[in-house]
Order: C-alpha cells, then sequence, then structure tokens
C-alpha cells in the first residue's frame, strides 16, 4: 500500500461520509470524491468519476514532441499528441452527445497525499468509499490524453448551451499514487497491453457513421461482395479463401465516392457525415441505389466476377478463390480501385444514362495480371515474378489507360508553361483579328 494514501475505517458509509464531509470543511478548499478503493497486485487503487468540465479543466498532460530522443521521452509523462486520433473522438463526441456515446475509463495519477475514509468490510478486496484532497492536488493523465485533448477542442467549438449539455456527463476514471515517472511509463504501457480492434471489424461494428453503413450495405446487396469478405482480420493471406477484408472494400468505396483509396480514415469518415449526414438520408439511399448498380451490373457482365458471385461463401468452393485472386488483378485492391475511380465518373448524372454501353467495354477488357495492358503502370516485375503496385501514381496511369480503352475522357492537366504559352497564342490571335 502506497504510503500517501492514508485510510481510515469506520463501521457504516454513513459514518465514513460524514467523516470526509467534516475533514473537508474544517480544511477547506477541498475536494470530496464518492470512490471505490479496490487492489490489483501489490497496489491499491481508486475508482470514481469526473464530470467532462473537471477533466477539461483539471487534469494536466504533458506530452513528449516528435522526433526527440529517449531521454527526452522518458521525461515525459505522455507519448506526442496524434492530432487525427483527437479529431476522430472529437468528432465522434459531438455528433453523439446529445443522443447516445461512450468514452472509457481515464487513467490518472496523483503524487500527493490523499486520505480516503472507508467502510469495515472484512475479507472484501472491493470497498466503497470517500476521498478527500485539497484543491491543490494535480491529476496528471496516464492513459487518455486523446480524450481530454477532444473534449478541449470540442469546447472550444460548441455554442455555451450545448456546453452545458455536455459539461456535466461523466467520465469514469483509475487513479494511481506514484512518485516514480518510470511506473508511471510502465503503467502507460500496461494499458496499451489490450490488442485493438482491427480496423475490419471496426467496421462492421461501428455504424454511426455513414462511411461504414455503406461498407456494410454494399457487402448485403452486391453477391460479388457477399459472405465473401473477411472481418477479422488486419491482413489477408495468399491462403485465405475470403476474397478481401472489409477495409479492402472500404478502399475501394474511398475511389467510388471521392475518387482517392489514399483518402485518410478520419477525412472519408467527415466527408460522408458532410454528404449524407446518416444512412437513412434520402441522398445517401439515392447514391447507395446508383452504386449497387454500379457494382452488379459489373459483376454480371465480366466473367471473373460473374463467377466469384455465384460462390455461396463456404465450404470446398471457396478453395477455388486463391488461385483466381493471384491471377486476375480485378480481385485485388488495386483492381477493384482501378473499377471504383470509373465508377466514380460514371455513377455521376451525366454518364449514369450511358453506364451500360461502357460496363459492357469495361467487360471486354482482359483483367488478367499479365495482360500487357497493365505493364508499366499498375503491374511491375521483379525478381520474384508479378508485382501490383498500390501506389496513387501508378493506379492513376492504370485508370487513364482504362479511360482511353473504353472512351472515358481523361482528365488533362496543363503544366504552367503550357498554359503561360496558351495565354500568349490567345492574345496574338486577338490582336490579329483586330
Amino acid at each position: 500500500m502506497s504510503e500517501k494514501i492514508q485510510i481510515v475505517k469506520f463501521p457504516t458509509l454513513d459514518a465514513a461520509k460524514e467523516a470526509a464531509v467534516k475533514l473537508a470543511g474544517d480544511v477547506g478548499m477541498s475536494y470530496t470524491f464518492p470512490i471505490t478503493l479496490f487492489k490489483q497486485g501489490s497496489r491499491n487503487f481508486i475508482s470514481t468519476v469526473f464530470s467532462v468540465h473537471f477533466i477539461i479543466n483539471f487534469l494536466k498532460t504533458n506530452a513528449t514532441e516528435k522526433d526527440k530522443g529517449v531521454s527526452d521521452v522518458r521525461k515525459a509523462m505522455n507519448r506526442p499528441v496524434d492530432v487525427p486520433h483527437a479529431k476522430v473522438t472529437k468528432e465522434y463526441i459531438k455528433r453523439n452527445f446529445k443522443n447516445k456515446y461512450i468514452l472509457p475509463a481515464m487513467t490518472l495519477n496523483i503524487q500527493d497525499d490523499v486520505k480516503i475514509f472507508t467502510v469495515e468490510l472484512n475479507g472484501t478486496a472491493v470497498t466503497p468509499g470517500f476521498m478527500v484532497m485539497p484543491f491543490t492536488v494535480r491529476f496528471s493523465v496516464t492513459d487518455g490524453q486523446h480524450r481530454k485533448k477532444a473534449l478541449e477542442d470540442l469546447q472550444r467549438e460548441l455554442s455555451l448551451d450545448d456546453y452545458d449539455e455536455l459539461k456535466n456527463d461523466g467520465i469514469p476514471v483509475m487513479i494511481t499514487i506514484e512518485d516514480d515517472i518510470g511506473q508511471i511509463h510502465q503503467d502507460f504501457a500496461d494499458c496499451s497491453k489490450t490488442k485493438p480492434l482491427p480496423k475490419s471489424l471496426i467496421a462492421v461494428y461501428d455504424k454511426r457513421n455513414p462511411a461504414n453503413s455503406l461498407v456494410l450495405d454494399i457487402i448485403d446487396a452486391c453477391p460479388l461482395f457477399t459472405n465473401k469478405v473477411d472481418a477479422t482480420r488486419a491482413n489477408l493471406s495468399k491462403k485465405s479463401t475470403k476474397l478481401m477484408l472489409v477495409s479492402q472494400v472500404r478502399s475501394f468505396l474511398k475511389e467510388l465516392v471521392v475518387a482517392s483509396s489514399a483518402t485518410g480514415d478520419v477525412d472519408f469518415e467527415t466527408t460522408m457525415q458532410e454528404l449524407y449526414t446518416d444512412a437513412n438520408s434520402e441522398t445517401y439511399k439515392k447514391n447507395l441505389e446508383r452504386f449497387i448498380s454500379y457494382i452488379n451490373k459489373l459483376t454480371k457482365r465480366i466473367k471473373v466476377l460473374s463467377d466469384v458471385a455465384k460462390l455461396t461463401g463456404e465450404g470446398l468452393e471457396m478453395t477455388t478463390i486463391p488461385h483466381l485472386r493471384s491471377r486476375y488483378l480485378v480481385l485485388n485492391s488495386a483492381g477493384l480501385n482501378i473499377l471504383g475511380r470509373i465508377g466514380h465518373e460514371l455513377c455521376k448524372d451525366k454518364y449514369w444514362d450511358y453506364v451500360n454501353s461502357y460496363i459492357e467495354k469495361l467487360a471486354e477488357i482482359n483483367w488478367e495480371k499479365d495482360d500487357p495492358m497493365w505493364e508499366g503502370n499498375i503491374v511491375g516485375r521483379g525478381a520474384k515474378g508479378v508485382k501490383i503496385s498500390t501506389s496513387n501514381s501508378t493506379l492513376k496511369a492504370a485508370v487513364e489507360a482504362v479511360k482511353n480503352k473504353i472512351g472515358l475522357p481523361v482528365e488533362v492537366k496543363s503544366t504552367r508553361k503550357e498554359a503561360e504559352f496558351a495565354k500568349e497564342l490567345g492574345n496574338i490571335l486577338d490582336l490579329i483579328k483586330t
């Protein structure tokens, strides 16, 4: 037990509360918190709930900066702030704090003396009580700095009325009392021992954002994907009998919606929120119907996609998937991303009336990896054979090759010199006319 935790036991919880309130009143300038005292290993811990307002204003973080050496990192309490991570958390709370949301417990540390008034419960390792601390006690964040930053950033964005609605929400905290910064660092490392969910699994569980709803709705409605997408792994092995990962379907849909599978998840979710608000909006339903139609038309006309779509997703028949995936570009992320970026154009109103004729031309393309059409753009050859490139530049080159093949206009960006020349030529022609 830490020498800084002074525990006083009483026969009843009411008596413990009365003593805690009296001490706080006698000393003045003190907090009184209802807490639960419990043990893990050789240490006592304190568990309680703080309000959002308390967390924003009274918790302290001390993050190291990026690109620092070992000695600098060891002096700091927290890892470098991951701004995108904090932004994701902030946007999540912002969207949901008026309805339903959840923030897991934070782990804090204090280095000051605290006094615990608790109840005498023989043989019980978990006991309720009250904690009394002076206002000068400083809580430092061991694990949860991004939740704190998200709340700080959100406070600056919300109106006073909205913040009044949020500020009294509670967040559970677990408190250690440690002087040794090495042990504080160890506690943070230990808090990270749980394995994070793969992105594929998060996409299945989290439907608050229309980005994830779109992924799931497409998988359910398109036979090419139904029962053939792995939702549990972070990587797909060459021998996997699943066609692809949920995260790979998501990349394909990034191409379909914003024409860039390189778009980060945070930016994609924000864009989807701006475009559709949620999965119940009329705009979402209209575009979902069009996307499903595009994918199913492609599946029907491109033979290998049609063959895969007919598979049930179970049994021995799925053992053909690894061979097909190794042979066909269109059964890999890179190939699907090509179709996604083409679909980004074809699903627009100006092309949609002609989508069937373009799909017929797409079906005439040889989608095998070793076809010469893909040489020099998305497919390269090395010592170990054919290698598919996933860079944005090679994807763009492959998309342009496909557009040329099917007669879809290719976006041409002139260089600055070409633009200046065109402008001068225009000026000369204007002079000739006059």
